[in-house]
């Protein structure tokens, strides 16, 4: 029987984003089509994360996705959530992806705001 692991700081930051985003959702002031959240990140055993990579999940990729519309172009926001001065290597100096790296819900809600996607 193996240990049951609690949450970590991450972990409760991205359940606290996503019932933010949900909120937002709920009174009508989300403007996008669709958002998502990749499982990639967690803490796991190495069986399921062996498993995981076999179905194609792959290191750097950020932790939320938000599909827009704006004037008819469709665009892709993804954030990353980390709790320590650490950045994706693997996305850095890549200027057509809109990729944001938050420390906390507050700023990843800030990042909503600025792209239009949280209605104000």
């Amino acid at each position: 029987m193996s240990k049951k692991r609690g949450l970590g700081k991450e972990d409760i930051i991205h359940k606290s984003f996503a019932n933010h985003v949900r909120s937002y959702q709920a009174f009508n002031k989300l403007n996008c089509l669709w958002w998502q959240y990749s499982c990639n990140g967690e803490n796991r055993n190495v069986k399921t994360g062996s498993l995981l990579k076999e179905k194609g999940a792959r290191k750097g990729q950020a932790d939320f996705l938000f599909i827009t519309k704006f004037s008819g172009l469709y665009e892709l926001t993804w954030i990353e959530f980390k709790t320590e001065k650490a950045n994706n290597p693997n996305l850095k100096n890549n200027s057509k992806v809109d990729y944001f790296i938050a420390r906390s819900v507050d700023e990843g809600i800030m990042i909503l705001e600025n792209r239009g996607i949280i209605k104000k």
